[in-house]
């Protein structure tokens, strides 16, 4: 039993439309997609795929709304 939840890659740009066709196209079992997701810097769109040996990867794109503790970062460094 493996303690990995998933292992999560960004991918700029994301073009989602275009990265689904590609995984359909290479028969990659994609889990869930298009819906906006909660990651470390923000919630972003996101595709969860399998790889072969059945782990989950998710391909995160560019956070579209920042979570509080970035913004915050943001302004205290900018405060300098």
């Amino acid at each position: 039993s493996s303690t990995l939840d998933h292992l999560c890659i960004r991918i700029e740009p994301f073009d989602e439309k275009s990265i689904t066709q590609y995984l359909m196209e290479e028969s990659v079992t994609i889990v869930a997609a298009g819906e906006g997701r909660l990651g470390a810097d923000g919630v972003g769109p996101s595709i969860y795929i399998r790889d072969p040996e059945g782990n989950v990867i998710e391909l995160k794109g560019k956070p579209v709304l920042a979570t509080a503790n970035r913004v915050n970062e943001n302004k205290s460094a900018n405060t300098k």
